[in-house]
């Protein structure tokens, strides 16, 4: 099963909302394919500078949720001790709440960025937590458990300073600069990329939008074990 895209096998694995997604990818042992990745499928470009071809698996299906988390604050306000979203799991609305520490705390109009992925120990990077027993979800049941959720960014993270939340610059990939479009509350949330010919392949959306199901795209489960 799978396809190769940006060097990679990876296989889709239907529709999820931000948190299913997390937990499907933490549960699984599976990396879901970051901001990068797709910076890779939509923006490579051969010897001609022309872009690659974009994979008919992705082509076909072309709305997407990242592996990438952003954390933002409301417009013009910092971090603060907490950010809090909501976001469905299997159909129940939960708590989503992200701590920052204090100097990203102080951060303001800048998204904060982390990718899904494992420690060598095969920790997740990006771990859930029950907030009332501050134990980790592990299991559909313990998600059922919790109204409260606790995400942690335990991998590398980058900051990107919004210059406007409508389109705005949020890299420069070779010579094409990707932009942005983020809610004006406090999000948190997957970074999203399109591939359609309403949606430019070199946007990217962070919205507080938490009952959105969109595809998820994670390393070809035969690449384990």
């Amino acid at each position: 099963m799978g396809f190769v895209a940006a060097g990679q096998r990876v296989e889709l694995v239907g529709r999820h909302t931000w948190l299913e997604a997390i937990h499907t990818g933490n549960t699984s042992g599976r990396r879901i394919m970051p901001n990068s990745f797709f910076n890779d499928v939509f923006l490579g470009k051969d010897k001609r500078g022309r872009f690659k071809p974009v994979p008919e698996e992705i082509r076909n299906n072309p709305t997407f949720y990242t592996g990438t988390v952003g954390v933002v604050g409301a417009k013009g306000k910092p971090l603060g001790a907490t950010v809090e979203s909501e976001c469905k799991f299997a159909g129940s609305m939960k708590t989503v709440v992200v701590t920052p520490d204090k100097k990203q705390a102080a951060l303001v109009d800048t998204i904060l960025s982390c990718d899904h992925g494992f420690a060598p120990d095969g920790m997740p990077l990006l771990p859930l937590l029950n907030a009332r027993t501050e134990k980790p979800i592990r299991t559909d049941e313990e998600m059922g458990e919790a109204d409260t959720v606790l995400l942690k960014l335990k991998g590398q993270k980058r900051r990107f300073k919004i210059q406007t939340r409508a389109a705005g610059v949020l890299e420069v990939v070779g010579d094409v600069s990707v932009q942005v479009w983020v809610s004006d509350s406090a999000a948190i949330s997957f970074l999203r990329r399109d591939y359609d010919c309403f949606y430019p392949r070199h946007f990217v959306y962070l919205y507080n939008r938490p009952s959105y199901n969109l595809f998820v795209a994670m390393e070809a489960s035969e690449r384990k074990g």
